[in-house]
Formats: structure tokens, sequence, C-alpha cells
């Protein structure tokens, strides 16, 4: 006897993708370097320093964004 599973199981049918992944985390003489990789593939870098910007701005980053990618995009808001 085969028995259905029913549709409310919560269960993802649909893949996910993959999600950004940290690397490395080095503590550095003014702050943290975090090492990553994006959902996309692109290795990137985030240096968050120890005594941040009182104006509010968001750490430094490099790496640049894949047009499309939902996580590193540079174009979306």
């Amino acid at each position: 006897m085969t028995s259905a599973i029913p549709l409310s199981t919560g269960i993802d049918p649909t893949p996910s993708r993959p999600r950004p992944r940290e690397l490395s985390r080095h503590r550095v003489s003014g702050g943290l370097v975090v090492w990553s990789r994006c959902s996309c593939g692109r290795l990137r870098m985030a240096y968050a320093p120890d005594d941040p910007d009182p104006a509010g701005e968001r750490p430094l980053t490099a790496g640049g964004g894949t047009p499309g990618c939902p996580d590193c995009d540079p174009g979306r808001a």
C-alpha cells in the first residue's frame, strides 16, 4: 500500500539556492576582516572597524557584486 504525502507537510519540493557562506574571520589591528563566498560563487571580503564611523557608513567591502545576484547585486535596494 502506498500513501501520499500531504501538501501541508511544510517540505519545499523545489531546490533552494545556496546561501552565502563565511569562509574565515580574522582579527586585525583595527577591526575584523571576514572572507565569504556569495551564493553566486563570488569571493568577498568585508572589513568592519573596531571604531565604526559615527556617520553610519557601511563597512569596507571588496569583491564587487554580480548583476542579478539577490545577495550581492550592487543595483539592488
